[in-house]
């Protein structure tokens, strides 16, 4: 008997669109962004959303999925990065465990838009901390902070481009390519249908939240990869 595939899906409310209909395809594996780049590296996944960050920097293992990715053109509202100092006194930053893109993306805005450059730490040293990035679910939360930035509106304003926060990926390219058109339909068709799929799923209050992201991977979108892998070659080289 032939084996399902193992698809890997961002385990927040961002993904409903994405992943409503899909164990079609194959087993649905939920885990958060991190969690799934890890899980597809060690190859216990066929097919996956990462983060975008993690494709750009092992491109030779894995394949995109051409027309789907989780974005935002401005306003993300699930990552943020908070403060409850004012942001030109914060020095130390705890990073989200769940993250790659957006904590790397946060760096960024802050050295290249606000001429920051606070240290990211771990959980074991948050105490030292000013302020936290925080994303998904978690982050639709109310954030007890003075300050909060949308990553999604300070890239827009600092690139003009929109910001893609994970993208699908394959173990092969054949396999890229035939799920693609499948996958690309089915997310189309959720998004016209998102009222009563929210409805179904006793989660209506998400829908101003979902229908304020984008799902595409055009050439915008493509060309926010291409910055960010000219950023993380920037870093790279620093």
């Amino acid at each position: 008997m032939r084996r399902r595939l193992k698809i890997g899906i961002v385990r927040f409310v961002n993904s409903i669109p994405l992943a409503y209909g899909m164990e079609r395809y194959g087993e649905i594996v939920r885990d958060v962004p991190s969690g799934l780049a890890h899980r597809f590296d060690a190859g216990e996944l066929d097919v996956s959303f990462v983060p975008s960050v993690y494709y750009l920097t092992h491109a030779s293992k894995c394949y995109l999925v051409p027309g789907i990715s989780i974005s935002s053109v401005g306003p993300t509202t699930s990552v943020l990065l908070c403060s409850r100092s004012p942001l030109a006194e914060v020095k130390t930053v705890l990073r989200s465990t769940d993250s790659m893109t957006s904590n790397f993306l946060a760096q960024v805005i802050l050295k290249e838009r606000y001429g920051m450059a606070p240290r990211f730490v771990a959980d074991e040293k948050g105490s030292e901390a000013q302020a936290w990035l925080v994303i998904g679910d978690r982050a639709l939360a109310r954030q007890d902070a003075t300050t909060c930035l949308d990553v999604g509106t300070e890239w827009l304003a600092m690139t003009g481009l929109p910001v893609v926060y994970a993208v699908c990926v394959a173990r092969d390219a054949v396999l890229a390519r035939a799920l693609a058109p499948a996958f690309c339909h089915q997310t189309e068709r959720n998004i016209e249908n998102l009222d009563s799929i929210l409805q179904e799923l006793g989660q209506p209050e998400w829908t101003k939240y979902l229908r304020g992201l984008d799902y595409g991977l055009t050439d915008d979108h493509l060309r926010a990869l291409e910055r960010i892998s000219e950023f993380l070659k920037k870093q790279a080289a620093a």
